[in-house]
C-alpha cells in the first residue's frame, strides 16, 4: 500500500500527450474536443488556455446547456456578437436554422470577421447540435474569422458528423487523448500527496481506463480513507465519498434541484421555496461535481451526479419524486417554458396541470 504525503485531492493534472494536443490548438482555426462525460474535457481546455495564453488575448466562453433549442442558440448567436456585431445579428435574424435557412446561416458564419487573435470555446457543444442541421458544425468549424481559434466541446458525436470533423482536417481530441495511463495515474496521485506503487497504478488503471472522475474519486477515498475503494460502479463510488459526506439538507437541496441539470440561484430557491438559500446549503454548490459559470449565474451539475440524484429521488419514493417533478413543472410553467412544463407534469403524471397549460 502506497503512501499518502499532504493531502490535496483538488490538483488537475495533464498527461504529456495531452499537452502535446493541448499546445496545437492554440494555432489551429478550429479544434473538437470529444469524450464522454467525466474525461474533463472543459477542465483541461480551460486550465490549459489560462495558462498558455496572455492576459490580454480575449477567451470567449460559451456553455450550451439543456434547454429550449432556440433559447441557446439565440445565446450562442449573442456570444457571437461580442466578436463580430453584424455576424452576430445576422444569425439572430436568422434565427434557429432549418433545412430551409441553413443555407444563410452558412452564409453568415462565414461572414465572421475578427482581426485579432481571440479563442470562442463552445462547451456542452451536444445540446446545441442535437437541434442544428449536420451542416452547422462544418460552417462553424470553417468560419471567417482570420485570426478566431473556435474550440468546441462536447460529448460523443454522431458518426456523420465525425466523418465531416477527419475529412475537413480539423484538429480532434478525444478520450484517447484524455486517459491517464499508469504512469500518469501515478505521477496525479504524487502531485496531490499521495504515494502508490506500480502495481497499485496499473490495477487503477485496468479499473478505471484512465477515466479522470473515477481516478479522482479513488484519490479521495485513499487521502480520506487510507485504502481504494472496491465496491463496484462509479455512482457507488460517488454516493460513498460525495452523498454520504453530505448533511441532510443538503442531501435535501440536491434532490429538489435534481430534475434540472443546470440551475440558477433564483431558480433553486424557487425549488426549494425559500428566499435565499441557507449557508449550508449554498456550501452543496461548491462540489467539484457543480461548476459555477459566474458570468451566467448558473450551475451546472456534472451528469454523473445528475444520474446520482436522479437515483437517490427515486429511493425516497414515489410521493417525493412527485413533488420534486411537480415543482419543477410549475417553475418551468411561471417561467415561460411550456414545453418544460408540460414533461414534467407528464412524468408526475398531473393531467389536471397538463391541461392547464397554454398550449
Amino acid at each position: 500500500m502506497g503512501k499518502m504525503k499532504s493531502a490535496r485531492a483538488e490538483v488537475h493534472y495533464f498527461s504529456s500527450l495531452l499537452k502535446r494536443k493541448l499546445e496545437k490548438m492554440l494555432a489551429a482555426s478550429a479544434t473538437v474536443v470529444e469524450a464522454p462525460s467525466g474525461y474533463g474535457k472543459s477542465t483541461a481546455v480551460r486550465d490549459f488556455l489560462e495558462g498558455s495564453l496572455d492576459q490580454s488575448t480575449p477567451m470567449y466562453w460559451f456553455t450550451s446547456a439543456d434547454e429550449e433549442p432556440a433559447a441557446g442558440y439565440s445565446r450562442f448567436c449573442r456570444q457571437v456578437e461580442q466578436i463580430d456585431r453584424q455576424a452576430g445579428e445576422r444569425l439572430l435574424r436568422i434565427g434557429l436554422p432549418n433545412a430551409a435557412t441553413i443555407g444563410e446561416t452558412i452564409a453568415a458564419l462565414r461572414s465572421l470577421r475578427c482581426p485579432y487573435q481571440a479563442y470562442l470555446v463552445i462547451d456542452n457543444f451536444h445540446y446545441l447540435h442535437s437541434a442544428l442541421p449536420a451542416a452547422f458544425l462544418t460552417a462553424l468549424m470553417e468560419h471567417g474569422g482570420e485570426c478566431l481559434h473556435i474550440i468546441v466541446i462536447t460529448q460523443m458525436l454522431k458518426r456523420s458528423a465525425l466523418a465531416l470533423v477527419a475529412g475537413h482536417g480539423f484538429l480532434h481530441l478525444t478520450a484517447a487523448d484524455l486517459r491517464l495511463g499508469a504512469e500518469d495515474i501515478r505521477r496525479y496521485f504524487d502531485l496531490a500527496g499521495a504515494h502508490i506503487t506500480p502495481e497499485e497504478a496499473r490495477e487503477l488503471e485496468r479499473y478505471t481506463e484512465g477515466w479522470i472522475v473515477a481516478l479522482y474519486l479513488q484519490l479521495r477515498s485513499f487521502l480520506e480513507r487510507g485504502s481504494f475503494s472496491d465496491r463496484p460502479g462509479i455512482l457507488t463510488l460517488m454516493e460513498r465519498l460525495l452523498w454520504d459526506c453530505l448533511q441532510a439538507p443538503q442531501q435535501d437541496f440536491l434532490l429538489r434541484i435534481s430534475p434540472f441539470k443546470v440551475v440558477t440561484l433564483r431558480q433553486a430557491c424557487y425549488l426549494l421555496d425559500c428566499a435565499a438559500l441557507p449557508a449550508e446549503v449554498l456550501e452543496a454548490l461548491g462540489s467539484p461535481f457543480i461548476r459555477l459559470e459566474p458570468a451566467e449565474g448558473r450551475y451546472e451539475l456534472h451528469a454523473i451526479l445528475s444520474d446520482l440524484l436522479v437515483q437517490k429521488r427515486g429511493e425516497r419514493g414515489a410521493a417525493f419524486e412527485r413533488d420534486c417533478l411537480l415543482r419543477a413543472g410549475d417553475f418551468c410553467r411561471e417561467d415561460g417554458q411550456t414545453a418544460a412544463a408540460l414533461e414534467f407534469y407528464a412524468q408526475a403524471g398531473d393531467y389536471e396541470r397538463m391541461l392547464s397549460l397554454d398550449l
